[in-house]
C-alpha cells in the first residue's frame, strides 16, 4: 500500500506504507514488511504455504468472516492510496 499525504502527518506521496507477503507459515499475526503495521488474523484464515504467486499465501474464507486486522493510525489513512494484490479465487461464483 502507498500513499499520498496523510491527515494526521503519516506517509507522503508515494512513500510505501505497508507491505503485507502473506507468507508466514504459523500464527496469528501477518507482518508488515515496512515493520510498522503488523496485523492480526481472525476467524481462523489458513496459512497456505507454497501456494501464493512467490511463496507462501493467506486463504480466506467468506463463510467464516476471515480477515487481517491492522490497527489504526494516521498513516494508513492518507488522501489517496493506491492498492496491489494477486488474488486467486477457489470454488463456483456467486450470483
Amino acid at each position: 500500500v502507498s500513499g499520498g499525504a496523510a491527515g494526521g502527518g503519516g506517509a507522503t506521496t508515494g512513500q510505501l506504507v505497508a507491505h503485507y507477503k502473506f507468507d508466514e507459515t504459523t500464527g496469528t499475526t501477518a507482518s508488515d514488511e515496512t515493520g510498522n503495521h503488523n496485523g492480526t488474523l481472525y476467524n481462523n484464515p489458513t496459512w497456505s504455504p507454497g501456494q501464493g504467486r512467490v511463496g507462501g499465501a493467506l486463504r480466506f474464507t467468506a463463510a467464516n468472516s476471515t480477515y487481517v486486522r491492522v490497527p489504526r493510525t494516521a498513516a494508513l489513512e492518507p488522501t489517496a492510496v493506491t492498492v496491489s494484490l494477486w488474488a486467486r479465487r477457489i470454488g463456483a461464483q456467486d450470483t
